[in-house]
C-alpha cells in the first residue's frame, strides 16, 4: 500500500498492540499499514519499534479513535 502522504500517528514496541490499532483504524475506514514489524535483522527476526501509518489528511480522525480506544482499557 502506497501513501502520498504517509503519517506515523502511533509507535510501539509489541505487535499485538499494533495489529489491535491497526484493525480498528480499518474497521473505521481508515487505510493503515505498520512499518517495522518483523524486520529482519542479523539471523533473527525483531518487531521494534513499529510505527502504524496512515495517511496525513487523516490523522486526526485516527489520533482521536486510538484516544477513545486507550480511554476504554
Amino acid at each position: 500500500m502506497e501513501f502520498t502522504d504517509p503519517y506515523v500517528i502511533y509507535t510501539t514496541n509489541d505487535p499485538t498492540e499494533a495489529n489491535l490499532i491497526k484493525n480498528l483504524l480499518a474497521d473505521n475506514g481508515i487505510k493503515c499499514f505498520l512499518s517495522g514489524i518483523d524486520q529482519p535483522l542479523g539471523g533473527g527476526f525483531i518487531a521494534n519499534p513499529i510505527e502504524v501509518v496512515v495517511e496525513a489528511g487523516h490523522a486526526d480522525q485516527a489520533a482521536k479513535l486510538i484516544r477513545e480506544h486507550a480511554s476504554d482499557k
